[in-house]
């Protein structure tokens, strides 16, 4: 089966959009960073000074069950321990009422601040001056935007600062960081942003992002030792993304055309991790299915905690589903870029491997978090999480192409690569060697895949201990930010459950106030998915009874479920069969298949027993 490569029309895909069109894409109020967490049982309380008195041991206004934990001395401020139930902004009104209490206020969290990255490219403003070939000015009105103006859309600065805190030289990396594996058209194993400062190579054994010993090159589905170098440049650009290296200067760009010659740097959203680099995807843009799924399944057998796609084909592929359940069953994390069209967005239908059952399916924004669906990225039942991937801003009095810059491969390429298609007029803006701008899900996936690094790196965990990918799977999803505004907090076809916001992922925060959760999977007779079956769900106490039917690839998703366990059945053929699942706020319980006529997928029991977090067994 011919693999459809989004880099084939991902790169292109807003260059079918009419310069004349009039229109201006809605703003958002982009939010401000956000290092504002307050701590729960806390309470900072500062006592009117009165000579002789001791600190009293308890005050008026207090929750029941307060009590003194120690004084700050000098300065006559008392922290006190409060119920982690109360809100320690209205103890602190409450307790102001107590005569001997001068001042009250909750205990503040504060966050390890590093300075911004000395990478050129972070914090360059875009004009019609610096770069004609991205900004149009029609009016004089002087419109710009950042280069990497998706880091501040998702608040990576923000997330960094909690988590790593610091940007590491080849001396300070973790050795045990987590492991991504990019899944694509290979990466640029020279290029000088993958070298963390005082590296001399790309080689994680010597100083670099990318664990050359674990990276392959895949033909006929095994890898066979070929070279995992890029000749195509979309696999550099993702890899970037995710990846690049932080503070590590500049480099001199060896620009043909488009941007002058000068020092460039950027920084990978999950700088913290190291890339396991697998070669899928040839010169010409295309691979097979076979290959990508070899490639998953490698990435899982070689310790990948998390897998970045961002290729696919609309076509349904059995053995892409087949190799997502063998990863997700094996602990990975599988993030896999949503559909998408050089000549519009909208309903595109599915796109595999997004559309498995257990991956974690992104689509893409333009600037200030509005949907790219208008102009090239698809929506649907599958989508998860929406990130930034670039869109075409047309407005009266300017243009911006404001599309997603990252790292790109050094060498020219050959007929077909992306550097031969800005030769050809194909690619607007110019493609220029060693970074480049390009648009799409395929930009959008590996924020994600690098913000998921960053919670793994924040928390400690590995595949090996188990669940983490479920875990991390729904803090990505309970953590996204609303626009598309679904009540309650739950998913919506558009934007999934929301934009990546890379902060308060770190956090588990509950973004949206979500009071609903959903469920989702797929129905198999045998390795054959199977449309129109009805799947029923209730709550194990009893209550409403959710029901609906499998789509045309045998998919189902239940939306807008309170918490709480459910037994949710479905009879393909007549065969009953029941799981026992538990739905928890803003996020999906994935992978909820039922099979019959055997399971398609393996013939023993998974290497990770329990895919959902229950302690309810996977039986069929």
């Amino acid at each position: 089966m011919n693999l459809k490569s989004l880099c084939a029309f991902g790169a292109l895909a807003v260059i079918g959009l009419s310069f004349g069109q009039n229109w201006r894409r809605p703003t958002l109020a982009g939010p401000t960073g956000k290092k504002n967490g307050i701590v729960a049982g806390e309470l900072l309380v500062k006592l009117r000074p009165t000579p002789g008195r001791t600190v009293p041991v308890s005050l008026a206004g207090l929750p029941s069950g307060s009590y003194l934990h120690n004084s700050l001395a000098h300065l006559g401020w008392t922290l006190w321990m409060i119920p982690n139930n109360v809100d320690p902004r209205k103890a602190a009104m409450s307790v102001r009422s107590d005569p001997r209490v001068a001042s009250a206020e909750p205990v503040n969290k504060v966050y390890a601040l590093i300075g911004d990255p000395n990478d050129d490219d972070y914090g360059v403003q875009e004009t019609e001056d610096t770069n004609p070939d991205v900004v149009l000015d029609l009016s004089n009105v002087n419109p710009s935007f950042t280069r990497l103006w998706y880091l501040d859309e998702t608040f990576a600065r923000d997330a960094w600062d909690v988590y790593p805190g610091a940007y590491y030289t080849y001396l300070t990396k973790p050795a045990n960081a987590p492991m991504i594996a990019i899944i694509d058209s290979g990466c640029d194993q020279f290029h000088p942003d993958f070298i963390n400062a005082g590296g001399t190579s790309t080689n994680t054994a010597m100083g670099g992002q990318l664990n050359w010993a674990l990276s392959s090159h895949f033909s006929f589905g095994m890898p066979d030792g070929g070279s995992w170098n890029d000749d195509n440049g979309h696999g550099t650009h993702v890899a970037g993304l995710a990846l690049a290296a932080a503070n590590n200067g500049g480099f001199l760009c060896n620009s043909d055309f488009g941007i002058p010659s000068a020092n460039h740097g950027i920084v990978g959203t999950g700088y913290n991790a190291q890339g396991m680099i697998l070669k899928v995807i040839a010169q010409d843009g295309s691979g097979t299915d076979t290959d990508a799924a070899a490639a998953i399944m490698y990435a899982a057998d070689n310790g990948a905690d998390i897998i970045n796609l961002s290729l696919g084909t609309e076509n349904y592929s059995q053995v892409f589903q087949d190799a997502v359940t063998y990863a997700w069953q094996k602990g990975c994390l599988v993030v896999a870029a949503g559909n998408e069209n050089g000549n519009g967005g909208g309903d595109l239908g599915p796109i595999y491997p997004a559309a498995c059952s257990g991956a974690l399916a992104v689509t893409a924004d333009g600037p200030n978090w509005q949907p790219a669906t208008a102009d090239y990225a698809g929506y649907g039942d599958y989508v998860s999480i929406a990130a930034p991937g670039g869109d075409l801003i047309q407005d009266p009095d300017y243009i911006l192409i404001q599309f997603i810059y990252s790292t790109a491969m050094e060498t020219e390429g050959g007929a077909n690569s992306l550097y031969d298609l800005s030769n050809q007029g194909a690619l607007f803006p110019p493609y220029d060697i060693d970074y480049a701008y390009l648009a799409g899900t395929s930009m959008a996936t590996p924020q994600v895949s690098g913000a998921a690094a960053l919670y793994y790196g924040y928390y400690g965990l590995h595949r090996a201990q188990g669940h983490v990918n479920i875990r991390a799977y729904r803090a990505l999803e309970r953590s996204a930010q609303s626009v598309e505004g679904a009540p309650n907090g739950a998913w919506e076809p558009v934007q999934g459950y929301g934009v990546l916001d890379a902060y308060d992922l770190l956090f588990d925060a509950d973004s949206r106030s979500s009071t609903v959760g959903s469920i989702e999977g797929i129905v198999y007779s045998g390795g054959t998915p199977v449309p129109n079956v009805q799947v029923r769900a209730q709550a194990t106490t009893g209550g409403t009874t959710y029901s609906t039917t499998t789509h045309g690839d045998g998919e189902y998703r239940f939306d807008s479920m309170p918490p709480a366990t459910y037994n949710v059945k479905a009879a393909p053929f007549g065969v009953l069969k029941t799981k026992t699942i538990i739905v928890s706020i803003g996020s999906d319980a994935t992978g909820v298949d039922f099979w019959v006529n055997g399971n398609p997928f393996q013939d023993g029991p998974p290497v990770v027993p329990l895919f959902t977090v229950n302690s309810v067994g996977t039986s069929s």
